[in-house]
C-alpha cells in the first residue's frame, strides 16, 4: 500500500499504535522545507536496529513527500558474495563512475558528510565502504577493545598477587623437602628450574581447562537464541551469537597467563632455591 507504513514494536508501543491505526510523519525536503503526511500502519516487525525505531515506507511516497524524482534514491546499498573483496570492488566501481560522472573520492565518513556540506550541486556521486561508513562504531569498538586489554591487564596483576603470595605459602610448608633436596646435593639452579617447571606445567594445565570451559560455555550461549532482544541482529547471525575463537587471540592469552606466573612463582621460588640444607632444619625445627 502507498500510503502505508511498518513500524518496529518499540515505536508502536511508543506511539500506542496498532496495525490499522494513522500515524502522522514529518520530514523535511531536500530544499529543507518541513512536510508531513498521514499514514497508515499496516504492520508492526521485530526490530533489528540498536534503537529500535526503525519504519518503512513506499519509495515513491518517501520521495514525493522530501521532494526528489519518484526513482531516486539517497543512499544504495551493495551487497558481496561472500568472500569477495569489498574495497577492490569498491575501486573498481569508483573507476566506472569516475569514468561518466564526477564522483568524490573515497574517504571516511565523517570527511564525506564535510565534502557533502560544502558542495553547492543538487545531485553528488560518492561512494563508501561499510568499514568507513561505520567509522563512529569502530571508534568505539576500538576504545573497548582497548578497556579490555586493560582490564586483562589488571587482572594479570590480580592473578601475579594471588600466585605470588600463595607459592609463598606452600614453598615455606615445603621447607623440609627443599631442604632435603639441597642435602642430597641439588643444586640452587636446578631447585629453582623445577619449581618454575612445577609452575609453568600447573599454569599450562589450568588455561587449558579455562579454555575448554569457556568454548563449552560460548557453545552453548550459540545455541540460545536472541532474535526477541532488540537490536540483536546488529551483533548475531539470524538471531543467534557466531562462535569465533581466534587462535591468534588464544595463543597469545595462553602465552601471556603462562608468562604472567612465572613472573610471579620467580621470587618465591629463588627465595626457596638459596635455602641452605642447614636453614631449612632449623625452621623445620
Amino acid at each position: 500500500e502507498k500510503r502505508g507504513i511498518l513500524i518496529s514494536k518499540s515505536a508502536a508501543k511508543i506511539l500506542g499504535a496498532h496495525v490499522g491505526d494513522a500515524v502522522m510523519i514529518y520530514l523535511t525536503t531536500q530544499e529543507g522545507q518541513a512536510n508531513t503526511s498521514e499514514l497508515i500502519v499496516v504492520g508492526v516487525f521485530n526490530e533489528t536496529s540498536l534503537f529500535g525505531y526503525a519504519a518503512y515506507v513506499n519509495i515513491e511516497m518517501l520521495n514525493e513527500l522530501i521532494n526528489i524524482p519518484p526513482l531516486s534514491a539517497t543512499d544504495i546499498a551493495l551487497y558481496f558474495k561472500k568472500g569477495l573483496s569489498e574495497n577492490n570492488y569498491l575501486h573498481r566501481l569508483h573507476a566506472l563512475l569516475s569514468s561518466q560522472n564526477e564522483v568524490l573520492p573515497l574517504v571516511g565518513r565523517k570527511e564525506l558528510a564535510d565534502a557533502l556540506a560544502k558542495d553547492e550541486r543538487t545531485y553528488v556521486l560518492a561512494l563508501i565502504s561499510l568499514d568507513a561508513n561505520l567509522d563512529t562504531i569502530k571508534d568505539l569498538l576500538d576504545a573497548l577493545t582497548i578497556f579490555i586489554y586493560l582490564l586483562f591487564g589488571v587482572f594479570l596483576l590480580i592473578i601475579m598477587t594471588g600466585i605470588m603470595n600463595t607459592y609463598r605459602v606452600i614453598l615455606f610448608e615445603r621447607t623440609a623437602e627443599i631442604g632435603t633436596m639441597r642435602a642430597l646435593g641439588m643444586r640452587k639452579e636446578k631447585v629453582l628450574a623445577m619449581f618454575l617447571l612445577e609452575a609453568f606445567f600447573l599454569a599450562l594445565s589450568a588455561a587449558l581447562c579455562g579454555l575448554i570451559a569457556g568454548s563449552a560455555l560460548l557453545f552453548g550461549l550459540s545455541n540460545i537464541s536472541l532474535k526477541s532482544i532488540p537490536g540483536a541482529g546488529l551483533f548475531t547471525n539470524n538471531g543467534y551469537l557466531m562462535l569465533f575463537l581466534k587462535p591468534s587471540h588464544i595463543i597469545v592469552g595462553l602465552l601471556l597467563l603462562i608468562v604472567a606466573v612465572l613472573l610471579a612463582v620467580q621470587g618465591p621460588a629463588r627465595r626457596a632455591s638459596m635455602l641452605s640444607p642447614a636453614e631449612a632444619l632449623r625452621e623445620i625445627v
